[in-house]
C-alpha cells in the first residue's frame, strides 16, 4: 500500500529513501539482507578473506578490517547504494573522511565476495 501511495505522490526512489516510511520492494530487499543470517554470513566471509589477505601495512587486524567494511557496506546500502552519499554519511557518523572512489572500491570488493 505504501508503494502505491508514494507513486501517487509522484516521489522518485531517492525521495522515498529519505522518508524511510515508504520503501520500494528493492529497499525492502536491501534491508532484509542487512539483518539476520545473511548479514552474519557476510561478516564470516569477509573475516575469512581478511585472514587470507592481511593488511599490507600491518596497521590493522583482520577483525578491524571486517568491522570497517561491514559498517561501510551497511551505510552504503542504506544510503541508496550511492558512493557519494555513502561518503557523506560515513563522515557524519564516524568523523573520518573518505572519498567516493574509495567507497566504490571497498564496496565492490564486498559485493564481489557476496557473489
Amino acid at each position: 500500500m505504501s508503494f502505491i501511495a508514494s507513486k501517487g505522490l509522484g516521489l522518485v526512489d531517492d525521495q522515498r529513501q529519505v522518508l524511510l516510511s515508504m520503501p520500494t520492494a528493492s529497499m525492502a530487499r536491501d534491508r532484509a539482507a542487512l539483518s539476520g543470517r545473511a548479514f552474519a554470513d557476510l561478516g564470516a566471509r569477509l573475516l575469512d578473506h581478511a585472514y587470507r589477505h592481511p593488511d599490507r601495512s600491518g596497521l590493522r587486524t583482520p577483525e578491524q578490517i571486517v568491522n570497517r567494511r561491514v559498517r561501510l557496506y551497511r551505510i552504503h546500502v542504506l544510503a541508496g547504494r550511492s558512493p557519494s552519499r555513502t561518503a557523506i554519511q560515513w563522515q557524519t557518523i564516524t568523523g573520518e573522511s573518505i572519498t567516493r572512489q574509495a567507497v566504490a572500491k571497498q564496496v565492490s570488493g564486498v559485493e564481489f565476495l557476496l557473489g
